[in-house]
């Protein structure tokens, strides 16, 4: 599956049987790339193939519009309210690393709330028919409010309020943000949304979805000239040193990611030898079914012990709730 995700100049489309097509398009789907493998390969791929990866290309565009619009209004209630939100994740990389939304997939939106915002926020999602959905005993989640907007004219819409980053983060993070396209919302500057980028897909999520190890080789071939001194104090301040160089790893080995070699030097916790075996291509197509290298991956990502004991405590009582 990774090997779809190269340029068509570089990648050569296996030779599948119907059957080995169907999962893959269905692996595709479950990582959220199907839009874009589409859009990179549609001249080439199975007839069949093409049309089930276009619905979901078209699926996700669908997505985008209907999270735009709800945007536009947001974005100039904070312009003129003099709101600082800041969008996170999906909707900040469409138009940046990814020009084409439909090969983006995106199941909310995502924005980061200064905790004196916190209250005027919600009530003005609340007030255009949002209601707040948030039912977690995940104490991981508690610093996270999940609103939903129910239209029967229109698609479900999810927005997902952060008041921080990370649920261990103190306020001693210095984020930078920049103005995005859309007067009255920002976004991250290019290392911050690296760094946060890498600590959601490692340090909080141990490598659940493929699309999110891919945003991270995308970010960093466009922005050549990163900052990895700042990268590194910032990962190094969150305690996500390791998770940061078991992304970066990841991204080297399996989609030929420039990583400057000081940046391996600086971060090193184990072996490449160590993070090859835990982090390879069937591990990546499917962690869950994979529970003892998944649940190790859990440990082995946080800076110490103590740290991933807390975290894996939380995690093993919210799957007993499930």
């Amino acid at each position: 599956m990774i090997d779809l995700l190269q340029t068509p100049s570089r990648a050569k489309l296996p030779t599948l049987s119907a059957r080995a097509w169907h999962q893959t398009v269905e692996n595709l789907a479950t990582h959220g790339l199907g839009g874009y493998v589409y859009r990179q390969h549609r001249d080439h791929l199975p007839a069949d193939v093409r049309d089930e990866l276009k619905k979901q290309w078209n699926s996700q565009w669908l997505n985008f519009g209907a999270f735009a619009n709800e945007l536009a209004w947001f974005a100039e209630i904070c312009a003129q309210r003099k709101l600082p939100v800041t969008v996170l994740k999906g909707m900040a990389l469409v138009g940046d690393i990814y020009a084409d939304p439909g090969t983006r997939s995106m199941g909310d939106i995502d924005l980061w709330v200064r905790p004196e915002n916190w209250t005027e926020v919600i009530e003005i999602f609340l007030a255009h028919g949002f209601r707040d959905i948030s039912k977690t005993r995940w104490e991981a989640n508690s610093f996270k409010c999940l609103l939903r907007k129910s239209d029967p004219s229109t698609l479900e819409v999810d927005v997902e309020l952060h008041q921080r980053l990370f649920f261990n983060e103190t306020n001693l993070i210095d984020w930078r943000t920049v103005e995005m396209p859309t007067p009255g919302l920002k976004k991250l500057a290019t290392e911050d949304l690296l760094v946060h980028l890498m600590g959601h897909l490692a340090y909080q999520h141990t490598f659940l979805k493929l699309v999110w190890l891919f945003d991270i080789d995308l970010l960093i071939r466009k922005y050549e000239k990163l900052d990895w001194t700042r990268v590194i104090s910032l990962v190094s301040q969150l305690k996500q040193r390791r998770s940061a160089s078991a992304v970066l790893f990841a991204c080297e080995k399996h989609f030929g990611t420039p990583i400057p070699a000081f940046v391996h030097r600086e971060l090193r916790s184990f072996s490449a030898r160590a993070w090859g075996t835990l982090l390879n291509q069937k591990f990546l197509s499917s962690p869950e079914t994979h529970f003892f290298r998944y649940y190790t991956l859990k440990h082995l990502v946080k800076d110490s012990w103590t740290e991933a004991l807390k975290y894996n405590w939380l995690w093993l009582k919210r799957r007993a709730w499930k």
